[in-house]
């Protein structure tokens, strides 16, 4: 495993109790220097509806409060409430309805150079300044997904980041990469460089690969998939 503590929080609306890791002696070797600086090494926040977590927990959200103490769940932010929402401790506000669905609230991406792999996703994608955020420099998409970068003390692992963007943004950044000889390609593998591959197995939709800070792959599309089977797709 590696020594940097990864987190991933999904949320429509911040639940009234953010799980969090408890102890465990095998893990105490693994630390960041970070204020999540804890013993263990991976967090996952899941944020639900009223009824969702009881189900889950087993008692409603009002009774809380009396359980965290036994559990050690994060506390919600500044004004916030088991009914209400809030800033929580990442920085990210949340007020949305108990029945909203789960959806991808913020991530973590690790990087030799926090300051400078914010600014090429500021540039890159025309989105509005970073912020210092603790231990991160944030950006905020346009779909309010927060992207955390991070400068770990470890080797940095290349993951791979897509992007949603319009068509009109989609052919901005092509004609920047090839007035500017950016390398990029319509598969991950490299096989057809300077192409654009199709997103969906009809045809739709544009997508093309390349690289960002720390030699991670990033991918831009323009259309999302229309061929998840009914079973899987979202309600919502």
């Amino acid at each position: 495993m590696s020594d940097f503590l990864i987190v991933l929080a999904f949320a429509g609306r911040r639940p009234a109790a953010a799980p969090r890791h408890h102890r465990h002696p095998r893990l105490r070797r693994l630390r960041t220097a970070s204020n999540l600086s804890r013993d263990g090494v991976f967090r996952l926040n899941i944020a639900v509806g009223r009824e969702k977590f009881e189900e889950l927990l087993g008692y409603p959200p009002a009774a809380h409060a009396e359980h965290h103490t036994n559990v050690g769940y994060a506390h919600p932010g500044p004004g916030a409430s088991a009914s209400n929402g809030g800033t929580g401790r990442d920085g990210c506000a949340s007020s949305t309805p108990a029945t909203r669905a789960a959806s991808l609230h913020h991530l973590i991406i690790a990087v030799s150079d926090r300051d400078a792999a914010a600014a090429f996703s500021v540039d890159l994608l025309g989105l509005r300044p970073p912020w210092e955020n603790g231990f991160f420099q944030s950006v905020q998409l346009d779909d309010h997904v927060v992207v955390n970068f991070a400068a770990p003390p470890v080797e940095i692992q290349p993951q791979h980041y897509a992007f949603l963007v319009s068509d009109a943004e989609f052919d901005r950044i092509q004609q920047r990469f090839d007035r500017e000889n950016t390398p990029y390609t319509a598969d991950p593998p490299g096989h057809r460089p300077s192409e654009v591959g199709a997103v969906n197995p009809d045809g739709t939709g544009r997508r093309l690969y390349f690289h960002g800070p720390d030699n991670h792959m990033l991918e831009i599309l323009t259309e999302r998939y229309n061929s998840i089977p009914e079973t899987a797709q979202s309600q919502r």
